[in-house]
């Protein structure tokens, strides 16, 4: 069944993140990840480097800050006419890993990692057409990670920040189908395997410009000016009943990486007593449907016993066949130089490909993370 095979392609390689600037489809970041995403215009976060590095200037001390505890565990189901059964699926992804620290001059640099896609994903179909019966099982995994550096510090001191970041993503996706077909006396048993390795150099300039003692403002822009590597292997066998020998075929190509140019705009309102951020996204070629695709970002973080604050958000994106949700929210402690959060993160998917076949998918997480700046002398 080619349009199972390729509407299980579509809907699950749309779950993967292709890198900060694939629109950040799964809760990454540190607070920004119970935050609905919203992270362009956050000053002095660990997750800066995967929103926009130039917040990282904002670090009132020169202590370094490390975060390197950020996971999320969660569990997924999905549902689609194209076939008759799925899996619930228990995953976990590293969110966020960073250290942070100054190198004099005014900068700050930050190393980091984020693994944000470990997905699995089994589907079955049961069909009879024309007096021929065809089962057919897939598999598909996916995994991505983004390691970099980033790098930032003033135009105008305490006012406009500047920074970037540039790292290297590496995405594969896995698929292995099996296909029996039975009628008229004869069967047919095909087994596919089809490996997809890639990997890209990306880059983020941004600005933050502290407006008033309250507003920030951001803006990030979203480069893939260079492939490192794209790999792609296609091995099938194929075996007709009373046949005692089988057919064996194997392809080697190379999977097409697509150029991204993407903006990203925000603004953060920060009190004594409240956090509220909000982000607009749009990508004029967004490679993997191929069409333009915008997102949008809401967070608010608030008091709600010292020092406990409760951290909430929204995030929905949209191209033309696919919407996406991702509802979260949790509660953060600090204490000095230590901070903790935890929280509990929903996503919905809603898609359709040109075939028709529609798939929908829920996922419920839990997320935690913790952060602590120190002094090593």
């Amino acid at each position: 069944m080619w349009f199972f095979r390729r509407l299980l392609y579509f809907t699950l390689s749309v779950w993967s993140v292709q890198g900060w600037s694939f629109l950040l489809l799964n809760p990454v970041g540190h607070q920004e990840a119970l935050m609905g995403n919203a992270g362009i215009a956050h000053p002095a976060s660990p997750g800066n480097p995967l929103f926009n590095a130039a917040g990282l200037a904002y670090f009132t001390d020169d202590l370094p800050n490390i975060s390197v505890s950020g996971t999320l565990i969660s569990s997924s189901d999905a549902s689609s006419n194209a076939f008759d059964k799925s899996n619930n699926s228990l995953t976990s992804q590293s969110v966020l890993s960073v250290a942070s620290f100054p190198i004099g001059y005014g900068i700050r640099i930050a190393p980091f990692y984020s693994y944000p896609q470990n997905s699995e994903f089994y589907g079955y179909s049961d069909n009879t057409t024309s007096g021929t019966r065809e089962r057919q099982f897939e598999n598909v995994s996916l995994k991505q990670a983004l390691g970099g550096l980033s790098y930032s510090g003033f135009f105008i001191p305490d006012v406009l920040a500047w920074g970037f970041s540039v790292g290297v993503t590496w995405n594969e996706t896995d698929i292995h189908t099996s296909q029996l077909q039975e009628g008229a006396g004869s069967s047919r048993l095909t087994s596919t395997y089809d490996q997809k390795q890639r990997s890209q150099i990306e880059l983020m300039p941004g600005l933050l410009w502290k407006a008033t003692d309250e507003l920030y403002l951001g803006m990030a822009v979203h480069l893939t000016p260079l492939e490192v590597f794209s790999t792609g292997t296609t091995f099938q066998q194929g075996q007709n009943s009373g046949s005692p020998t089988g057919e064996q075929d194997t392809r080697r190509y190379s999977p097409n990486l697509d150029k991204l140019i993407g903006v990203s705009l925000g603004q953060s309102f920060i009190t004594n007593r409240f956090t509220f951020s909000t982000d607009l996204s749009y990508f004029e070629h967004e490679p993997l449907f191929n069409q333009s695709a915008w997102q949008a970002a809401l967070g608010l973080k608030m008091p709600v016993i010292n020092p406990v604050h409760l951290l909430s958000g929204f995030n929905y994106f949209r191209t033309r066949d696919y919407a996406q949700y991702i509802l979260d929210g949790g509660l953060v402690v600090k204490r000095n130089t230590y901070e903790f959060l935890f929280g509990v993160t929903y996503k919905r998917i809603d898609s359709t490909n040109e075939a028709g076949f529609n798939l929908d998918s829920d996922a419920l997480g839990f997320l935690f993370s913790s952060t602590i700046s120190y002094s090593p002398f």
